[in-house]
């Protein structure tokens, strides 16, 4: 009986003993834990708190509603943001580790959690929750705990986060997180280590792009994206971290090696259909782009020592399509790209500049829609350009390149294979609109490096019968200079240049190729250009309707540089600065076609010349008074003869000229030199160069009184002969006091000016019986003469 009553007592004062601690922790324990919690928040200068805690001590639970951790007063003025607000926090222990002397926690789970990540500035050096965990960790122990901790799992449900800095703010969430097995020991059972496994449902992310200020808003969508994984840590050792980012479609797979001090770090990823279309927005395009297909795969592996950071790579991006948002049309694309021996090293110094690396690149069946609008901008600069640069940065030289590149980069080889572009300018009517197929293609030694060049080969087929060719050395070093490029185009059919043609020109062509060797050579910014056309069976059409500007001379210009097989053949070069902000190639080979075809009307020797390959042909001039040619112009004209009897579709019209000042004064000396040496018997078939009357010669003397005594009278003659001395002066004086005598009208001009034009023509005509018909006389007309003489002037006319 005594041992029942024994028990009896034992159990009942188990039984107090367990009501009381049940309503010590039910009563008692929640307010105390409030205080202490309170008091240790004010210890670290934070405030932290709780509306409520409960506690079931029976089956070990507890539950915090309402967590709340911020600055404190004292900090709150700088740091007013809450770090952490859990609307309700639980724990499970688990009995049986407890009995081992272990803390075993079979679940802690967050609800509606919100974690605020801030910093003042983005000049503060420190973001809050560093803070708040340098307060946290305290000074350092040097007896480092041997407790030993397990969770099997620890959830947050409908978590959020808030990025804040300064006045920017990035919200992101709901999404839930899930972590198990994790234990502060490693795999030898050693405390100080890690070994947990996790998984996190972001569901949709939605990460904002930073934009240029007033640019529209541009976010990274990603859809039902899932975390997962483990991490592991033997004590005193790296963490070992596989985490595998699992997407709508595609997933990429890490794993990270970290010194628990961050010094070194070595990661890799592991690309697998990786969808590009979410990461368009990071493209800083002035208008939005967006992937209608193409994944990313490959692997990357990251290494960090230190300040040094190297990243390796190879990468393929295949079945792209990209077009601007709400186009019909894709802009660029391409069947497979892939990127082999990436290498880039950031040096993390700012006196020294990173280096990328590149093997090869080959891009297989790309295609390019190059469009230029009616504002003469293209398409992919409308895309791409930056806003017009401040008055106060105008003065920057583009060519300058005294500063040293941040980053020097190498690429050994990019290939293009079987790629394609469409071209269309919008800027005339109608449109052009042309396509390069078949391109084919290379670029070796890519570098941006001084005095390095990459040299180019290109070929590719333009239109359904042309071709082109592209050679050339291109220096990246500055993209502006020191090029050598030469483009080749054959067989170009004219028909599909009509758009050009009739809007610059006011014309159609309607049948007729074109060959173009396109050469253009910069050097220390300036550039030279050497372009050859030949164009071959060119029909000229009917004028294009509704034209506003001056029509160009085609058909004179085609009759005058198409020779007897139907081929014209001109070389324009082209010389220019381009460091001029308004350099242009395509303006400057325009502006000197327009030349050429104008000079056909204006300076049709000067054309001519074009075609003889003699430089500075302005003119033929005769020497003032005269009609006679000097060897020079003779041979001239000899040229001219040969080079327009080979192009039977244009003929000449020469006509005499004169200058009333130069050639009046001129004329009457040389008509008195004229009568002189005819009084003397001298003998001088026009269009002879008329010599100067030598005065001491006693024939010439004779002659000169022969001439005066005509001219004035023998009355006059016999009292200059008294009043003179004997002397080849006084015939010098009798010569003058005739060329002043001499009263000559416009008639007299008009009759010298009709003896040039015969004498040109009669040297054209001697080219062949062929041209007797195709050297005409035209008016005289009156001109200024320049120190080379007086210039005879010619108009060129279409053989109809």
């Amino acid at each position: 009986m005594s041992v029942i009553l024994r028990l009896r007592n034992i159990f009942l004062g188990l039984l107090l003993g367990l009501s009381a601690l049940w309503a010590l922790c039910v009563m008692l324990l929640p307010g105390v834990l409030q205080q202490q919690v309170h008091n240790y928040g004010q210890k670290l200068g934070y405030e932290i708190s709780v509306t409520s805690v409960s506690i079931a001590p029976l089956r070990l639970q507890g539950a915090v509603e309402g967590l709340l951790i911020r600055p404190a007063e004292t900090a709150a003025a700088v740091h007013a943001d809450d770090l952490l607000k859990v609307g309700r926090l639980n724990i499970d222990l688990d009995f049986w580790p407890l009995l081992a002397g272990r803390l075993g926690i079979a679940e802690v789970s967050f609800e509606s959690p919100e974690i605020v990540l801030s910093k003042a500035s983005a000049s503060d050096k420190y973001w809050n929750w560093e803070r708040f965990l340098t307060a946290l960790a305290g000074p350092e122990s040097s007896e480092p705990s041997t407790l030993k901790v397990s969770v099997d799992r620890v959830q947050l449900k409908d978590a959020r986060l808030v990025i804040r800095q300064g006045r920017r703010q990035d919200a992101f969430g709901p999404f839930s997180l899930t972590v198990s097995g994790y234990r502060n020991q490693g795999e030898d059972g050693q405390v100080g280590g890690l070994d947990t496994r996790y998984r996190v449902n972001l569901g949709k992310v939605v990460l904002p792009v930073p934009q240029e200020a007033g640019a529209a808003p541009a976010n990274v969508v990603l859809e039902e994206v899932t975390l997962a994984g483990d991490a592991h840590q033997k004590a005193n050792q790296n963490y070992q971290i596989d985490l595998i980012v699992g997407l709508k479609t595609g997933q990429i797979r890490t794993s990270w090696d970290i010194d628990p001090n961050g010094a070194t770090i070595n990661g890799q990823f592991d690309l697998d259909q990786v969808p590009l279309a979410p990461w368009m927005a990071l493209i800083p395009s002035r208008q939005p782009l967006e992937a209608l297909s193409g994944n990313l795969g490959g692997s990357i592996r990251l290494q960090k020592d230190g300040r040094k950071t190297r990243i390796e790579a190879a990468l393929s991006l295949a079945d792209v399509a990209i077009r601007v948002a709400g186009a019909k049309d894709t802009l660029m694309g391409w069947s497979k790209a892939a990127m082999t021996g990436l290498a880039l090293e950031l040096s993390g110094d700012s006196k020294s500049a990173s280096i990328l690396g590149i093997a090869d690149v080959d891009i297989m069946k790309p295609v390019l829609q190059f469009e230029m609008g009616e504002d003469r901008v293209s398409n992919l600069a409308r895309l791409f350009r930056a806003p017009a640069a401040s008055t106060g940065e105008s003065g920057a030289h583009v060519g300058d390149i005294s500063t040293a590149p941040a980053m020097r980069y190498d690429i050994r080889a990019i290939r293009l294979k079987q790629g394609q572009v469409h071209f269309a300018d919008h800027s005339i009517r109608p449109e052009f609109v042309v396509d390069v197929n078949s391109l084919n293609g290379n670029l070796l030694g890519i570098s941006n490096a001084p005095n390095r060049y990459a040299t180019l080969a290109l070929d590719g087929r333009v239109g359904r019968v042309g071709s082109l060719r592209g050679r050339g050395q291109i220096a990246f070093a500055n993209p502006r200079e020191n090029h050598d490029v030469t483009l080749l185009f054959r067989n170009i059919p004219l028909r599909s240049t009509n758009p050009y043609v009739m809007t610059f020109a006011g014309y159609q062509i309607d049948d007729g190729s074109i060959d173009a060797d396109l050469r253009y050579v910069t050097r220390a910014g300036k550039l030279e250009g050497k372009n050859r056309f030949v164009i071959r069976q060119i029909r000229l059409g009917a004028e294009a309707p509704d034209y506003q500007g001056a029509r160009l001379p085609l058909g004179l210009a085609v009759a005058l540089l198409e020779d007897s097989s139907g081929m014209i053949d001109v070389n324009i070069p082209v010389q220019g600065d381009v460091n001029d902000p308004e350099f242009g190639v395509g303006h400057l080979v325009w502006q000197a076609v327009k030349t050429v075809l104008n000079n056909v009307v204006t300076a049709p020797f000067r054309v001519l010349g074009t075609i003889l390959g003699i430089e500075n042909m302005d003119a033929v001039v005769f020497i003032p008074g005269e009609s006679g040619l000097s060897p020079n112009e003779q041979d001239k004209l000899d040229k001219i003869a040969a080079a327009l009897a080979k192009r039977p579709g244009s003929r000449i019209v020469v006509h005499g000229t004169y200058d009333p000042e130069a050639d009046k004064s001129e004329l009457a000396r040389a008509t008195v030199d004229q009568a002189i040496l005819k009084a003397g018997a001298i003998a001088i078939d026009s269009g002879d160069p008329l010599p100067v009357p030598n005065m001491s010669d006693p024939s010439i003397q004779a002659a000169v009184k022969t001439a005066y005594a005509a001219q004035i009278g023998r009355l006059r003659l016999g009292q200059r002969l008294l009043t003179l001395a004997d002397t080849p002066e006084r015939y010098q004086q009798l010569r003058q006091e005739m060329i002043d005598n001499l009263a000559l009208g416009e008639a007299q001009l008009k009759q010298l000016a009709a003896e040039r034009a015969g004498v040109v023509q009669r040297r054209l005509q001697g080219a062949g019986p062929e041209m007797a018909q195709r050297v005409l006389i035209g008016d005289a007309e009156t001109v200024r003469a320049d120190s080379n003489g007086v210039a005879i002037r010619i108009d060129i006319e279409r053989v109809e």
